[in-house]
């Protein structure tokens, strides 16, 4: 993740004391960005994993008429697991995630897969995901026409926090079984949602919600099962088709990007084959920090390139 413009400090200096993610924040916005601007990339999409039983599920802000065309074109090739958006209502100028800094952006969430852990079948969603990604960019790219139509999503209502001692603050409950392992589906009134560390069931008050990110081992989020509303108002798309006569710079540099990232899926494909008992955090760091930077030279490279109309 990155943050805000204040957070990312693109009017502070960096200095000694910077911490490891703020300069990286920094590295990111100048490569991807800046936020905001014309020059940065059309499109980011940002990948990971939670512990939570999530399936596939697209993350984006506000209604992007781009990423929704996106989004159904994996809803429908996709059949391994259920795939499903979130759209969260904030603009992307006070958006914190990575995807932001690009003109469109969305992430992908793909789950249950414990930290430091590798499953054969989230990984092989999450490629697939990332392959049918670019597969439409390349038909968008070479002119294809996309009809219009509507699409579901959840829209984030609220975060329900665990039960915890009054006097210590202590967290005294956990996640119900019966709500284990069971996010997007339906959550009614009178539903046990905690079971506490003496046997009690704490049940769910008021109106019925769709919970995601259940029991998420995450700082920010372990705290906060976040809760939903599905969208009453399915979301309406407009057909959609490049313009081959006026968009020439955003079909190049879209092109580099695609390129980019399946070379940078090979590396990683690669890497995971060798990695072992060896592995070296800071040699990684430094394996990922040189591909970035190979990767802002070559889209720098074509950006300098007169554009030609197609």
């Amino acid at each position: 993740m990155v943050g805000t413009d204040a957070d990312i400090g693109t009017s502070s200096p960096e200095t000694d004391s910077s911490t490891y993610e703020l300069r990286r924040a920094q590295e990111l916005n100048a490569q991807l960005g800046p936020k905001g601007s014309e020059e940065a990339v059309d499109l980011v999409c940002d990948l990971h994993n939670t512990t939570s039983n999530m399936g596939l599920c697209i993350i984006l802000y506000s209604s992007d008429w781009l990423i929704l065309h996106i989004y159904k074109y994996l809803q429908s090739k996709i059949t391994s697991v259920p795939v499903r958006a979130i759209q969260i209502d904030l603009p992307r100028s006070q958006a914190y995630s990575l995807d932001s800094l690009g003109k469109h952006g969305f992430s992908i969430e793909v789950g249950p897969q414990p930290h430091g852990v590798l499953r054969a079948d989230i990984f092989n969603a999450m490629k697939e995901a990332v392959d049918l990604t670019i597969e439409w960019l390349q038909q968008f790219n070479s002119g294809k026409t996309f009809e219009g139509g509507e699409v579901e999503t959840y829209t984030a209502d609220k975060k329900l926090d665990y039960p915890r001692d009054p006097t210590t603050n202590e967290i005294t409950a956990a996640i119900h079984p019966q709500l284990q392992d069971n996010d997007f589906k339906l959550l009614r009134p009178g539903d046990p949602i905690f079971l506490s560390f003496s046997g009690e069931t704490v049940r769910h008050e008021g109106e019925e919600l769709y919970p995601f990110f259940v029991n998420e081992d995450d700082l920010d989020k372990i705290q906060h099962n976040i809760t939903t509303k599905r969208d009453a108002v399915h979301h309406h798309y407009e057909p959609l088709v490049r313009n081959q006569t006026s968009t020439s710079d955003i079909v190049g540099k879209m092109d580099t990007c695609s390129a980019l990232t399946e070379e940078i899926l090979a590396l990683v494909s690669n890497r995971r084959d060798i990695i072992d008992s060896n592995y070296n955090e800071r040699i990684e760091k430094e394996r990922v920090r040189i591909v970035l930077t190979l990767a802002n030279d070559k889209m720098q490279k074509q950006n300098s390139q007169p554009s030609k109309r197609r």
